[in-house]
């Protein structure tokens, strides 16, 4: 089936550490792009080519019909999402001009909220390369072919996997998970859902909120890492403001899309943050 995506590009979006960044296998040569990913029946193949704003997609998978198909690539990469009205609105500063112009077309993705809530339990204290590592083990070993569902995962020996610390929330979260429950979340306004979450060990206000932005893709959200508060710090003068303050700060100036401007900040704030550092 082919897509033709307007104001996309698929590598931005594919590396930004959301979950497909976590949990996909993908390769790049010049203006193409290749990703297949684990979902709850079997896997789902992109192949991208990148035509200056635009991309050409095409996707392939043996258990999904066109239509299930095209559901799940425009919900799970916002290709319906008023990506230049959003531009607009989180087009702020410099700082914000400069990294929209620089990763064009990266858009916020909607994973399901299972795999979100689990690639970012991983997350947590920890960087890509092993994020990527633990849950690609995740999937190699009890997936089966597919995105491993919690019953799968709950009450397995998964420290061959070398999630450390971590090992006791993901078991947990396994065994708790209630999809009606974790759906039904979504019916919430931000703060209740995320006071709901924040009820499970192993999920604190960061992670809380990036299963808010990239599983129910609720805007108003804003993880805040440490590259995030580095940011904020220096570009936005938040020195030695709470992350409740900082909260509140991007709620009134990118009110509504406060996680498409965290995602830009994040993504585009690493590069300028290694430069600075390396002086």
């Amino acid at each position: 089936m082919r897509i033709i995506a307007k104001d996309f590009n698929l590598r931005y979006t594919i590396e930004s550490g959301q979950p497909l960044t976590f949990f996909g296998n993908y390769s790049f040569s010049n203006d193409k792009a290749f990703l297949s990913y684990p979902v709850e029946y079997g896997m789902i193949n992109v192949f991208g080519e990148q035509r200056g704003k635009d991309c050409i997609l095409n996707i392939e998978s043996e258990n999904y019909s066109k239509a299930e198909l095209k559901k799940e690539i425009e919900e799970r990469f916002g290709l319906k999402d008023d990506i230049k009205y959003i531009y607009k609105n989180i087009a702020t500063d410099k700082f914000m001009e400069d990294a929209i112009k620089n990763f064009y077309g990266m858009r916020v993705t909607k994973n399901s909220i299972w795999e979100a809530t689990l690639s970012f339990i991983v997350s947590q204290f920890n960087n890509i390369k092993r994020i990527r590592r633990i849950m690609l083990c995740l999937v190699e070993r009890f997936g089966k072919g597919s995105f491993p569902s919690p019953d799968a995962i709950a009450g397995k020996e998964i420290a061959v996997c070398g999630a450390g610390f971590r090992s006791k929330y993901i078991l947990e979260i396994a065994k708790l998970y209630d999809k009606d429950l974790f759906d039904s979340y979504a019916l919430l306004p931000y703060e209740e859902a995320k006071k709901e979450l924040m009820h499970y060990k192993g999920i604190g206000d960061k992670v809380a909120d990036c299963i808010l932005l990239m599983g129910y893709k609720k805007l108003e959200a804003f993880p805040i890492d440490t590259w995030v508060k580095r940011v904020l710090v220096m570009k936005y003068g938040l020195h030695g403001k709470s992350i409740k303050k900082m909260h509140e700060f991007a709620t009134n100036r990118w009110d509504g899309f406060a996680g498409y401007a965290q995602q830009y900040i994040f993504w585009h704030g690493r590069s300028y943050l290694d430069k600075v550092d390396k002086g």
